[in-house]
């Protein structure tokens, strides 16, 4: 039985595990620079607990992507990520209290994302040898090659010498890009801030309730999927 089929047996949705999926698969093969580019660009903190039978809340994509980069620190034995991974963590954690959300699921909900991502991250590495994780060495190679972007803005040292990026892989730029944009001192100031939903506003709930006809649904507190419940309508 594969990871999906036994997941899906126990109540989670399928759709949801697919995105799982491709979040530590995109995580694996990118390294932090997905992490950044889900964090920054794709997830919504003012909405990031709503529940939605087809993708999971953004608050738990989140854990799977951060977790995929604890994995891959544990499996380097090298720590590469950890750094990068509180970073995140802690940034993501501050724009959601911003927005007045949480910013992780419940403990239960926590542990089980954080499980499920070093699953999946484990059957990449022993199904996709044709596509390597993006390794330690890769991440410092990028922590280095991020002078040459912010010496362009004149943010870099000025003793720095420009490598050659005709033979560094697209990968490694891509993190680079992705540090110098995050350490950037122009944009730090620019802080990321959501304003907080109004209080009139129905807001999204983990155990949020639906109704079509005499059905009532539940979403699954851990993955959304609607469940079900028949009651009597005189």
């Amino acid at each position: 039985m594969t990871f999906t089929q036994k997941q899906v047996q126990l109540g989670c949705s399928k759709d949801h595990l697919r995105d799982y999926l491709a979040d530590v698969f995109a995580t694996y093969v990118m390294g932090p620079a997905y992490c950044f580019a889900l964090l920054y660009l794709r997830l919504e903190p003012v909405l990031a607990q709503r529940v939605c039978w087809r993708t999971p809340p953004d608050t738990n994509r989140a854990v799977v992507i951060l977790g995929t980069l604890e994995w891959m620190s544990q499996k380097s034995n090298m720590d590469a990520y950890r750094a990068i991974t509180e970073t995140l963590r802690t940034e993501w954690r501050q724009v959601c209290t911003q927005a007045g959300q949480a910013e992780h699921p419940e403990k239960e909900v926590e542990s089980q994302l954080k499980g499920w991502a070093a699953e999946l991250a484990g059957i990449v590495w022993s199904t996709a040898a044709e596509m390597p994780m993006f390794s330690p060495e890769s991440w410092m190679e990028a922590d280095r090659l991020k002078y040459d972007f912010l010496q362009r803005k004149g943010a870099g040292p000025a003793a720095h010498q420009p490598r050659q990026l005709a033979v560094t892989a697209l990968t490694t730029i891509l993190n680079a890009a992705w540090l110098a944009r995050a350490q950037d001192p122009s944009k730090q100031q620019r802080s990321r801030t959501w304003p907080k939903p109004h209080s009139n506003r129905p807001q999204p709930r983990a155990h949020a309730l639906a109704r079509v006809g005499s059905v009532r649904f539940k979403a699954h507190p851990w993955c959304g999927r609607p469940i079900a419940q028949k009651e009597h309508v005189p």
